[in-house]
C-alpha cells in the first residue's frame, strides 16, 4: 500500500498493527514515512522518537526525523540528524544525499558536493543522489551538467518523478514552456501527489494563456499540500486577472493564513479589495508592508490552514 502510493490506507494498516503491537520498531518507522508522505511532519517526527526510545541506535528514524525537520524549515537540526544517522550508519546512502540537499539550502556547495558524490560512490544507482547532484549544478550555473545529472536519473529510473519536474525546470528557466509542459505532465502522472509540480505546471499554463488549465492544477497543488501559500496565491492572481475578486479575495486571505509573512499577497489582497470598493481594508493592507505584523488580526482570523 506505501509503495502504491496509498498512503491513507497504509495509515490504516499501519495504525491497527500499532494498536496490536506498538513497540513494533519496523512499524513505527513505516508510520514515520507515511505521516511524512501525508504532510504531517510533526507525526513524523513523534513516529521516529517513540522508535529511537525502544531502539536508540535505529539509523533510519534520524534519517526520516531529518527529512521530516527539513520540510520543516528547520535546516540545522535536519544537518544534525542526518550526521547522526551516517555516523551510526557510515554507508547509510540516502542519509548522504539527503545531507546534501540540506547542505545545498543553506548554500554549502562544496560540502554538498561531496555527500552527493559519497553517496554515489556508496550507491552509484542512487537517483536521489543524482538529482540532487544536478540540482547542485543549477545552482551554480552548470546547467548542461545538471541536464546530464537529471538523464542519468531518468536512464537508471524513468519512472523517477522528482527527475522529469527538475528537468522541466530547466526548460522553463531556458523559455522553453512547451518542453517543460510536457516533462511536468510527465511527472504529475508518475507522481499524481506532487504539489511543486502542478503549482510549476500551473505557472506554465497561466504564461501560455490557458488560465482554466492553470486554475485547476493550483487547485490540485493546494489538494496535496492545503497549506501551500504560493498556490494559494497563484490562484488568486489568476482568479484576480480574469475578474472573479472575490475568488481572488478569498484565496489571497487564505494565503496569508498559510504564511503571515507573505508580503506580495497583502498587497495583491489590497488591490482587489480596493478594486471591490473595500478602500479602509485595501489600505490596511497595504500598510502590512510598512508597519508587519501589527494589521494582521482583521485579515486571517476567519482562517486556518
Amino acid at each position: 500500500m506505501y509503495k502504491s502510493g496509498n498512503y491513507k490506507q497504509a495509515l490504516d494498516h499501519s495504525s491497527a498493527v500499532y494498536n496490536q503491537n506498538p513497540l513494533r520498531t519496523d512499524n513505527l518507522l513505516l508510520l514515520g514515512a507515511i505521516y511524512y508522505q501525508l504532510h504531517n511532519y510533526d507525526m513524523c517526527i513523534a513516529k521516529n522518537e517513540e522508535a529511537l526510545r525502544i531502539e536508540p541506535r535505529f539509523a533510519e528514524c534520524y534519517g526520516n526525523m531529518a527529512n521530516a525537520w527539513k520540510e520543516k524549515g528547520d535546516i540545522d537540526v535536519a544537518i544534525r540528524y542526518y550526521m547522526i544517522a551516517i555516523e551510526l550508519r557510515p554507508n547509510f546512502a540516502d542519509a548522504w544525499s539527503n545531507l546534501a540537499s540540506a547542505y545545498m539550502r543553506k548554500g554549502r556547495f562544496n560540502e554538498a558536493a561531496q555527500c552527493c558524490r559519497q553517496a554515489l560512490q556508496l550507491n552509484p544507482l542512487l537517483v536521489d543522489a543524482h538529482s540532487n547532484l544536478g540540482n547542485l549544478m543549477k545552482a551554480q550555473g552548470l546547467v548542461q551538467e545538471a541536464y546530464s545529472c537529471y538523464l542519468e536519473a531518468l536512464r537508471i529510473q524513468p519512472t523517477f518523478a522528482i527527475a522529469w519536474s527538475n528537468l522541466a525546470g530547466l526548460f522553463m528557466d531556458s523559455g522553453d514552456l512547451n518542453r517543460a509542459l510536457q516533462y511536468y505532465k510527465e511527472a504529475v502522472k508518475l507522481k499524481p501527489t506532487f504539489p511543486d509540480a502542478y503549482l510549476n505546471l500551473g505557472n506554465i499554463y497561466k504564461a501560455l494563456g490557458m488560465p482554466q488549465e492553470a486554475i485547476v492544477c493550483y487547485q490540485r497543488a493546494v489538494q496535496t499540500r492545503p497549506n501551500n501559500a504560493i498556490a494559494l496565491g497563484n490562484l488568486a492572481s489568476t482568479y484576480y486577472e480574469r475578474g472573479q475578486l472575490d475568488l481572488a479575495i478569498l484565496h489571497y486571505k487564505q494565503a496569508i493564513a498559510c504564511d503571515q509573512r507573505f508580503l506580495e499577497a497583502y498587497n495583491n489582497l489590497g488591490n482587489a479589495l480596493k478594486d471591490v470598493g473595500r478602500v479602509d481594508e485595501a489600505i490596511q493592507c497595504y500598510n502590512v508592508g510598512f508597519f508587519f505584523p501589527a494589521h494582521l488580526g482583521f485579515i486571517f482570523s476567519n482562517y486556518c490552514c
